[in-house]
């Protein structure tokens, strides 16, 4: 089962992830991690390329991107299938990893209103020396712009800013119609509401990938069946 999970930027796709990989026994596939673990531990060609784009700090190429996340589905922790976060991002970065036979049987989007986006990130501050953080309606300060242990100032992060939250949902949308131009099948497509609670959302997608799993293993013992006579 190759299940992708999308949505725009504070949507919840990690919290979401981790319910998923736990009642399904999925891997969990990032771009971050598969380009880490190749670096780190691989010694293919693949992973001397990708040392040397993280060693020099430059930008990786989308399909050696593409071949870093094929690669880690391919593990043996993927037996029973992967949940792939947030990639592919671009059309040209989907054409990759189809081009590395990686199809996903649903791509799940996490859809959440932008005034909740908005509101979520641009009212997040942060204490820069411990990391504590802080939200204008969510939770507080006890003193408006100082942190409750030091009454040190706290700063806003410049992604946090309500301009670069709206920069970044206008990429995301420009990335979802690139990918819906890759993967035409509508069937592919299942929108949840990620504006519920965890719990909810969880049901939703339950709802949404039991039916494809059972789907898919009926097809399976039917294949099985008809070698087998």
């Amino acid at each position: 089962m190759h299940v992708f999970l999308t949505g725009p930027p504070g949507s919840g796709k990690t919290s979401v992830s981790t319910v998923l990989k736990e009642r399904y026994g999925f891997c969990y596939v990032t771009p971050i991690e598969a380009v880490s673990h190749a670096v780190e531990y691989s010694d293919t060609d693949v992973g001397d390329k990708l040392r040397r784009y993280v060693d020099e700090g430059e930008p990786i190429p989308d399909d050696l991107l593409a071949r870093a996340v094929a690669d880690a589905t391919r593990g043996p922790d993927c037996t029973n299938g992967f949940l792939l976060n947030d990639f592919p991002k671009t059309a040209e970065q989907a054409r990759h990893l189809k081009a590395e036979g990686i199809e996903p049987d649903a791509i799940v989007v996490l859809s959440v209103p932008d005034s909740l986006l908005v509101d979520r990130h641009a009212g997040r501050w942060v204490h820069p020396s411990s990391g504590r953080v802080y939200h204008t309606f969510y939770n507080p300060p006890n003193v408006k712009g100082r942190d409750d242990v030091t009454g040190q100032p706290l700063v806003q992060r410049p992604e946090d800013t309500e301009e670069a939250v709206h920069q970044g949902l206008v990429k995301y949308y420009e990335s979802i119609r690139g990918l819906r131009a890759v993967y035409g099948d509508p069937r592919l497509w299942h929108t949840v509401d990620g504006f519920a609670s965890l719990d909810s959302v969880h049901v939703s997608i339950c709802r949404v990938l039991d039916p494809i799993i059972a789907d898919k293993t009926r097809r399976w013992w039917s294949k099985l069946f008809w070698w087998s006579s």
